[in-house]
């Protein structure tokens, strides 16, 4: 936060605290307990119901301005501290399946011989191999829109064409118990409207997966970038625009898992859901209409800067180990697997490729095909440091399928100005009693204690505390306490002084 937004914090924060004061003495007046104020109340009683007064009345003020960008900054930064400290510490899941990361890695891409892109026949060895382990759902974080360039542009590339053919024989071959495969939905900027909506883009796959519905599907992976580049927060859908200014929305992959994977949830009720945020016109892009997004127990806000819309990370980013075996795996309790990373290289080969061993880490998993190589570019920064796009995707899913209504939610004001009231009580009657240096600063290490053993706690049941504004209100309380005391202080040594000399 720059020295301008501290000192007009601080200025407001002065205005705010004088005008309390005024308040309180003003009420104390018209109730009739100014006798008993300045006669009868102890010093400890003065100071801890000035101390409520005061410091719940700023609270209640800087909570109707949480949503300044500068608010938003210092919230987020916390946050982003309290998951580091949190990672890979995973609740009981409860029965939800684990997530298989195919990773498309440094190795496997050299061996490749360092292709512009995937090649598709080795993406298609990838999907067949997920398809014999029998998955949940299978999950391709790769842009298979663009075709392989060749001289001929009335054909495909004979790789392209293996692809398509697999999928479009798959999605007819298929019965109700298919694993759905999802692929990436690609967009991108119009230049003769650059406010306006992106566009799909369209492939050589777009009528494949159009007719292979529901067991072939496309889905966004698109995620918000705040100011500092740091992916926080999801984008659980892509409205669009097509280059007809045909009205359209494209959901998230998290989205589209869940609806799999819940059971009482379905693509249906999702795409029903989905229709109410069509954009109402293509040349201007707007606030989605709904203020609150509901579906299969998931309840969000659609404000983007929306504590809901906080991807809860877990998972930091492992490299895989060589060869087949898995790379350290996330356990949230004994023998309960949370992610497993496998190098794609031997998955890639054929689907007999892989053994039967590894194949059952795939059973009625999450698998998610993606790449971790440099070239791909599709790393990410995110509060765990940086990651591959595919572990971004799992950390999202892993929030929607594993948090109470599926996102992160705040305390309730209640309850957090009732916390608040009992910390300033017992910082009151401390400040009271110990007036030592030491006793101050043993205070503020107690303060900070009582607030982050509750945040600790209640973010682990996916309850966001937020320590950032009580903290900010007592710094800056206390400095403007110390600041009255001192000019009460000075104002009496002038009466004092005036005094002896008119004596």
């Amino acid at each position: 936060m720059g020295i301008m937004k501290w000192f007009m914090l601080f200025a407001f924060i002065s205005f705010i605290f004088h005008k309390i004061g005024n308040i309180f003495y003003y009420i104390l007046k018209k109730l009739g307990l100014t006798d008993w104020w300045d006669k009868s109340a102890t010093p400890l009683a003065k100071k801890t119901i000035i101390n409520l007064v005061v410091g719940l009345g700023i609270m209640m003020v800087i909570v109707g301005f949480q949503n300044w960008p500068w608010m938003i900054e210092a919230e987020d930064a916390s946050m982003d501290w309290m998951m580091e400290l949190n990672q890979k510490i995973i609740p009981a899941r409860e029965g939800k399946p684990p997530f298989v990361f195919l990773d498309v890695d440094d190795k496997t891409f050299s061996s490749w011989g360092e292709p512009l892109f995937t090649p598709r026949n080795k993406l298609k060895n990838l999907i067949a191999t997920a398809v014999k382990a029998e998955p949940k759902i299978i999950i391709v974080d790769i842009d298979a829109s663009q075709p392989t360039p060749i001289l001929d542009k009335s054909k495909l590339h004979p790789e392209d064409q293996e692809l398509k053919d697999y999928l479009e024989n798959y999605a007819k071959t298929c019965d109700e118990n298919c694993s759905p495969i999802v692929l990436a939905r690609a967009f991108k900027v119009r230049l003769d409207d650059a406010e306006g909506y992106p566009e799909p883009r369209v492939g050589f796959l777009e009528d494949v997966v159009n007719n292979g519905f529901p067991h072939l599907q496309w889905a966004s992976a698109h995620f918000f970038h705040a100011e500092d580049m740091v992916i926080r927060r999801w984008m659980l859908w892509q409205p669009a625009c097509t280059a007809n200014k045909e009205k359209f929305i494209s959901p998230s992959f998290e989205l589209v898992a869940m609806s799999h994977i819940r059971e009482d949830c379905n693509v249906a009720q999702m795409q029903e859901k989905l229709q109410k945020l069509l954009p109402k016109k293509c040349d201007k892009y707007e606030p989605a209409a709904l203020k609150n997004f509901e579906l299969c127990g998931l309840d969000t806000s659609t404000d983007i800067l929306s504590i809901h819309q906080r991807v809860d990370y877990k998972m930091p980013w492992l490299s895989a180990n060589d060869g087949l075996e898995e790379s350290n795996t996330l356990v949230s309790q004994i023998d309960e697997d949370v992610l497993t990373i496998f190098s794609a290289e031997h998955f890639a080969k054929s689907p007999a490729s892989a053994t039967q061993e590894n194949l059952d880490k795939l059973k009625d998993s999450i698998v998610v095909i993606g790449g971790s190589y440099r070239d791909a570019r599709d790393t990410h920064i995110t509060p765990l440091e940086e990651m591959p796009g595919a572990l971004v995707i799992i950390n999202a899913i892993n929030t929607l399928l594993t948090l109470d209504g599926g996102t992160i939610k705040p305390l309730g004001i209640g309850w957090r100005l009732l916390m608040m009231a009992g910390i300033i009580v017992i910082l009151s009657f401390i400040l009271v009693k110990v007036q030592s240096a030491f006793g101050m600063m043993l205070s503020g290490m107690l303060f900070i204690l009582i607030l982050l053993v509750p945040a600790v706690y209640f973010y682990g049941m996916g309850i966001w505390l937020d320590f950032t504004i009580p903290l900010l209100m007592i710094q800056l309380y206390q400095m403007m306490s110390d600041f009255e005391e001192l000019r009460q202080m000075r104002k009496k040594n002038l009466i004092g002084k005036k005094v002896g000399l008119n004596s």
